[in-house]
């Protein structure tokens, strides 16, 4: 999952925070806090990308490839049409793959809940991976 950090339009820059939560499932690894256990106090404050560089890595190992990436972003403010390409771009560069692979959607929670009220970012994720190698 990717997350918003620091929700303003002066952080937008940074554009992401990944948070794979249990979504480790994909590449059958043990959840994050095995990996970076939050009693390691090298891991306060940690750059998220180190996460997705770790996910990766391992991704890869296994003889997957990210075939396309599908990011849907959910909040009142900031607006994400404005820093769209800027969020696509980042993500496309710290994973390594085409622009055109990612896809990053906004849209609001109709004021409903904490992201409807805009105490909270929600955001989805759907990454396609393809088997390469012995995996085929």
């Amino acid at each position: 999952m990717f997350f918003i950090e620091n929700v303003s339009f002066a952080n937008m820059e940074k554009g992401y925070h990944y948070d794979p939560g249990e979504n480790w499932a994909w590449i059958s690894i043990a959840d994050i806090g095995h990996h970076f256990p939050p009693s390691d106090e090298s891991n306060r404050g940690r750059p998220s990308a180190d996460f997705l560089r770790f996910a990766l890595e391992r991704m890869q190992n296994e003889g997957y490839a990210i075939t396309n990436i599908d990011c849907n972003i959910i909040c009142e403010l900031p607006r994400i049409a404005p820093v769209r390409e800027e969020i696509r771009k980042k993500l496309a560069e710290l994973m390594g793959v085409s622009v055109k692979q990612i896809s990053v959607k906004g849209r609001t929670n109709e004021k409903v809940d904490a992201a409807g009220e805009g105490r909270a970012v929600i955001c989805q994720a759907a990454v396609l991976l393809t088997a390469s190698g012995e995996n085929r």
